[in-house]
């Protein structure tokens, strides 16, 4: 048996407007570690250092960003902010202390998943 998409086991954190197919995202590293994402389309890895961020622009969806801290601690994600035009959001990337993880291993996210109509589901 498959595991169902995220889209159908969560609600989406956040909604932004695609356009052209696409939508623009930025990540940002509020981590003490560097954090590593596959940036969507290109199936590279890309970097973003301690209290950095990148932004890039998706070209198709739905998309798929997965993400980790190369010291292998554990990461949390949330949408931070969503452009008042509703055009792009930003996510922040956190450390996760392994207690909180303890307490509620659903917390420790690897990806971003971003749907055809624009929502942002954290995984």
């Amino acid at each position: 048996m498959s595991t169902p998409a995220v889209s159908d086991r969560k609600e989406a954190e956040a909604y932004i407007t695609p356009v052209d197919g696409g939508v623009e995202l930025t990540l940002m590293n509020d981590s003490p570690s560097v954090i590593s994402f596959m940036v969507p389309g290109n199936s590279r890895f890309e970097e973003i250092a301690p209290n950095q961020s990148v932004s890039f622009t998706t070209d198709d969806l739905p998309s798929f960003i997965g993400f980790r801290q190369l010291d292998g601690g554990l990461t949390y994600a949330e949408v931070s902010s969503v452009a008042e035009d509703g055009m792009s959001a930003t996510i922040s990337l956190q450390h996760l202390e392994p207690t909180a993880f303890y307490e509620n291993p659903d917390l420790v996210t690897r990806s971003i998943v971003v749907s055809e109509g624009g929502g942002i589901f954290i995984d």
